[in-house]
């Protein structure tokens, strides 16, 4: 996903085609004028678009790892909710498998 949005991005803001046209004169005017308002408009396009696709690439990192922690996150502060899905299993467990299975169930927890 990250690699789709940097290729997004890099399309809006056109960095590799800066990178590119960096020495060229904007808008093909050859003389000195056209060159160096080429060079700078180019620079400052290439500093301000690698910026933001940097920060938007940190952005995506940053949500992806919040994905990642958001369950434990969950379960680590609703104990009870845990122990509801435990007991929830233990019974829907025991039903499909009769009552022995929830003996076996429950002399193999721990405590």
């Amino acid at each position: 996903m990250s690699r789709r949005v940097f290729l997004f991005l890099d399309r809006n803001f056109a960095v590799t085609l800066m990178l590119r046209l960096w020495a060229t004169p904007l808008f093909g005017d050859p003389n000195i004028v056209g060159r160096v308002i080429g060079f700078i408009f180019r620079t400052v396009r290439i500093v301000i678009g690698s910026v933001l696709i940097f920060f938007s690439e940190l952005a995506i990192l940053f949500y992806f790892l919040l994905w990642l922690t958001i369950p434990f996150l969950i379960f680590s502060s609703l104990k009870f909710l845990a122990v509801f899905i435990l007991v929830f299993w233990l019974v829907i467990y025991s039903l499909a498998s009769g009552e022995k299975a929830a003996k076996e169930v429950m002399s193999n927890l721990p405590g």
